[in-house]
């Protein structure tokens, strides 16, 4: 039987989440390439970051849950 991975284990909302994630890192990385530092979006890097914290704490807590 296969093993199943971390995100097809979790809800559509929290895949959703992950998604708007990825996206937004990638243009947080376009803009700190490309723009000036007087146009980036100061917000949106925490925001970010935010969102990456949810995303490695709600997969140590599922690992925590499979390791029992």
């Amino acid at each position: 039987m296969a093993e199943k991975n971390f995100i097809s284990s979790e809800p559509l909302f929290f895949k959703i989440v992950y998604g708007v994630t990825f996206l937004a890192f990638i243009y947080v990385l376009y803009e700190m390439l490309f723009l000036e530092s007087q146009h980036q979006s100061q917000p949106l890097k925490l925001i970010v970051l935010a969102l990456f914290g949810v995303f490695f704490i709600r997969k140590g807590l599922s690992g925590m849950k499979q390791n029992k």
